[in-house]
């Protein structure tokens, strides 16, 4: 008796997508330089009204295959950001799944829709 071989689901998730492979792919924060040298010059006021413009996203080098977009992309249509971010990161925090989701439209070349 033979044993049938089992396909892979189609909607199976990438074996490349690690949790730390996802996490080296998502943006990061910095303080904006021209924010920083406005501040220094004394441009913009203490507190919390000088605080717009402070930080700035930055990408980093490591990006998703189209292959690892497509399956957080076609995950994200039915699930919130959180479950998106438990899901690949084993992490639900909110912020980290529109990251996510964020990351897969820029390695397919597209930009996330402001509502």
């Amino acid at each position: 008796m033979t044993v049938p071989s089992i396909e892979p689901l189609p909607n199976a998730r990438p074996a490349s997508l690690t949790p730390a492979h996802a996490e080296a792919c998502l943006p990061g924060y910095e303080i904006n330089p021209d924010w920083q040298a406005r501040r220094d010059r004394g441009e913009i006021p203490d507190g919390i009204r000088g605080m717009g413009g402070m930080l700035r996203l930055v990408w980093p080098e490591e990006r998703f295959t189209e292959e690892e977009a497509r399956w957080i992309l076609t995950l994200r249509e039915t699930t919130s950001w959180r479950v998106l971010a438990n899901e690949v990161l084993g992490n639900s925090n909110q912020i980290f799944g529109m990251g996510l989701e964020q990351a897969a439209l820029r390695a397919l070349g597209r930009e996330m829709e402001t509502p």
